[in-house]
């Protein structure tokens, strides 16, 4: 949590958020979150007969002096024990300040297990991480940090206060890993007269054997004409092409082994201005594998801003540069914000 650090400022957020915390104290509603390990936490309802706090701003400033413990274990994508996994805990401790007092870090033991005590706060922030595990975002499902509430009495705090019933946080192991050519968000400028442009997963530079080409057509300009503005629709297309090799779409950001087989020459992206508003727009993204004629695999993410006249390619790319392996693992990773879907299935 975030509050300004001018005096005044900081005052007048800490009465609103006092205000806020009569009214769900009168309306008997604490909040609920969702934590990772199945737990749906529902807030404590209060006696009708319970005195009303009579200074709401104490109430509020206690919240960050509830005390704190939280047992633990990760995990990895089959549910083994992660050992010697580092865990970042951070308590909530202040609502002026986004630094905690009493930040902590531990390790897990033989079976993944951890536990924290002595500690104060509102709510707390545990993150797991382990040097060849990548990151699990808290987006729905298994992840590898959470918030956890405490204040207020809540289910969450108290549920991970027993050893027995611990909060759980997944790492996805990438496995053995090979030598990869790893190339993040690199921007490329195209012509929006759809003149091919190539450009090679070997390095930074794009140059190199291992070539993709890229055309765009985009009429964008249209939107510069007298009458127009943003929100003018306009045709364009965008595809890829690996003579020789192809693609395959990625629906998964953990899927590190490429398939051997069915991979298409070319992808293509084609939004015409006559396309319903609710499903036009300037924007995609995709996740693919990738193969090239002497055998060689990769992975790439792409972004498409056909709006732009500059920089409207954005890739960031995995290359094993050993012909015949399919392996793709890698420590880095570049799948947060992706919402990307196969155009073919659009």
């Amino acid at each position: 949590m975030k509050i300004g650090r001018k005096p005044a400022v900081v005052t007048a957020l800490v009465l609103i958020l006092a205000g806020v915390m009569f009214f769900r104290h009168c309306s008997g509603n604490h909040g609920v979150t969702d934590s990772p390990g199945g737990t749906h936490n529902e807030g404590v309802t209060p006696s009708h007969n319970e005195a009303l706090p009579e200074n709401r701003v104490t109430e509020f400033l206690g919240m960050f002096e509830t005390p704190i413990e939280i047992h633990g274990r990760v995990v990895d994508q089959h549910g083994d024990s992660v050992a010697e996994a580092r865990v970042v805990i951070t308590p909530v401790d202040t609502p002026f300040t986004d630094n905690s007092g009493s930040k902590l870090e531990i390790t897990t033991d033989e079976e993944g297990r951890f536990h924290a005590t002595g500690l104060r706060g509102a709510s707390l922030g545990v993150e797991a991480s382990k040097q060849g595990y990548m990151h699990r975002s808290p987006l729905g499902g298994p992840s590898s940090s959470a918030m956890v509430d405490y204040a207020g009495g809540a289910k969450a705090g108290e549920r991970f206060r027993n050893p027995e019933t611990p909060l759980v946080l997944e790492l996805h192991n990438i496995g053995a890993v090979e030598p990869m050519v790893y190339i993040k968000k690199s921007r490329w400028k195209l012509n929006l007269d759809g003149t091919p442009r190539r450009i090679a997963l070997d390095s930074v530079e794009g140059q190199g054997a291992h070539q993709i080409e890229f055309r765009l057509w985009s009429d964008t300009q249209i939107r510069r004409l007298p009458g127009n503005d943003v929100y003018t629709q306009f045709d364009w297309t965008f595809d890829a092409r690996i003579p020789g090799g192809g693609f395959i779409w990625n629906d998964d950001a953990f899927s590190f082994q490429a398939p051997g087989t069915g991979y298409k020459e070319s992808i293509r992206y084609h939004r015409p201005a006559s396309m319903p508003r609710e499903k036009w727009k300037t924007f995609e993204n995709g996740r693919y594998f990738v193969k090239f004629p002497d055998g060689t695999h990769g992975r790439i993410v792409i972004d498409i801003d056909a709006g732009s006249d500059r920089a409207p390619l954005k890739i960031t790319s995995w290359l094993n540069e050993r012909p015949g392996s399919l392996n793709l693992a890698s420590p880095y990773s570049d799948s947060s914000g992706f919402h990307g879907s196969d155009p073919e299935k659009q």
